[in-house]
């Protein structure tokens, strides 16, 4: 039995008795309640140490009025460690001193009861994990090849020849982010471009570069564009020496 007493004084100081309470540490009560009351529940040993050395609580009621020889060695070690051995057994332990009261409290557990619930912990909440981790790697997946579907439609479309059709081809890409988006606008410049210039060439190809008209690859060209047409028809003179009618009479009659 604990005894537990305050002193009750007047307002001006004068000492006027004390209250006092009773606590059966063997008996059911309220702290027998609180300090038993862990989730480890039977597993787990909790032990009270008074300032002489004896046990006044323990979950073993048999140990209780035990003397235990608490030295500051000991203490010390309980406080640095935080595991230890005793009949064979290996217990995981937790030490507090309390300073007003001057107990000692010792909390210890088998460490396969710890270790077991760990375990089971871990098949708890790995199907959580898997979940997460399935989830993240579907939605990594999927936003890579949105990012990747551009850039690889851009490069398709560079490896193609169709020179021609390209920058329309090029407009159709979906660049939903900005530097998909730059890099497409910048191919695209780049090809029409290039179609411009080969244009340019092509014409310079089949026109005289005097007269500006059509050479013969030219005519050929055009016959070949106007053949399947209707009501068209396309003449062809091959004049004898043409740079000596250039040079009497001028280009322009020439031509």
């Amino acid at each position: 039995m604990i005894m537990l007493s305050h002193p009750l004084r007047s307002p001006d100081g004068h000492y006027l008795g004390y209250l006092g309470g009773s606590i059966y540490l063997k008996k059911q009560s309220m702290l027998s309640d609180i300090i038993s009351l862990h989730f480890y529940k039977d597993n787990v040993s909790v032990t009270i140490v008074d300032r002489d050395g004896k046990v006044i609580f323990n979950t073993a009621p048999t140990m209780t009025r035990s003397p235990v020889n608490l030295t500051p060695q000991l203490k010390t070690y309980m406080s640095n460690n935080l595991n230890g051995s005793f009949a064979g057994r290996d217990y995981l332990v937790g030490y507090a001193g309390l300073k007003k009261s001057n107990w000692n409290i010792i909390v210890s557990t088998p460490s396969e009861v710890v270790t077991s619930m760990l375990f089971n912990t871990v098949k708890k909440i790995s199907g959580l994990v898997l979940a997460i981790l399935f989830f993240i790697t579907t939605g990594v997946a999927f936003l890579s090849s949105r990012i990747a579907k551009p850039l690889e439609q851009l490069a398709r479309l560079v490896q193609t020849n169709d020179s021609l059709t390209s920058p329309e081809k090029l407009s159709s890409i979906r660049a939903w982010y900005q530097e998909a988006y730059l890099l497409r606008e910048a191919m695209e410049k780049r090809f029409r471009l290039v179609s411009a210039q080969f244009a340019a060439l092509s014409d310079e190809a089949m026109t005289d570069p005097l007269t500006g008209l059509y050479n013969r690859r030219g005519f050929y060209e055009q016959l070949t564009y106007i053949k399947n047409l209707k009501n068209q028809c396309a003449i062809a003179v091959d004049i004898d020496h043409f740079k000596a009618i250039n040079d009497r009479f001028g280009h322009s009659t020439g031509g």
